[in-house]
């Protein structure tokens, strides 16, 4: 791997790890190249990022999307695994409580839509999924 390859993977990493916007924008694109039929990627979340970041995360994916990177984004950083599947619960958490008003209860469909969001989570129906936020809104 290059030398610019890896510090675009660390540069969008780092950023991935923090709490802002942009963490979440960066977490977002990078698990469309972790996992896209679970994370696709909306492209609208660069508009998020400022400009620098931008350009790392886009020429990342490009050449993710070229195949020059020549393997799975996680296995070039160390814990890797651990790291993305941490990305994954965060966004996770976060896009469950985006589709409820305050954890009451009353869903509010958020930008990913119903079938995207039972995708998502793993039930058979608009019902199940509905149930389910009630029951973690309880919780």
């Amino acid at each position: 791997m290059s030398d610019e390859n890896k510090a675009a993977i660390e540069k969008c990493v780092s950023v991935a790890q923090g709490d802002t916007g942009g963490s979440s924008a960066m977490r977002k694109i990078l698990l469309s190249m972790y996992n896209a039929a679970k994370w696709p990627l909306d492209v609208s979340e660069f508009r998020r990022l400022d400009a620098e970041n931008a350009r790392v995360a886009h020429m990342l994916l490009t050449r993710f999307m070229s195949n020059k990177l020549g393997d799975e984004i996680h296995t070039f950083i160390q814990n890797g695994e651990s790291i993305f599947g941490g990305f994954w619960d965060t966004e996770e958490h976060d896009a469950m409580y985006r589709c409820t008003n305050d954890y009451s209860g009353e869903v509010r469909w958020n930008n990913y839509g119903r079938e995207a969001m039972i995708y998502r989570f793993g039930v058979q129906s608009v019902e199940a999924f509905e149930a389910q936020l009630k029951e973690h809104a309880q919780a």
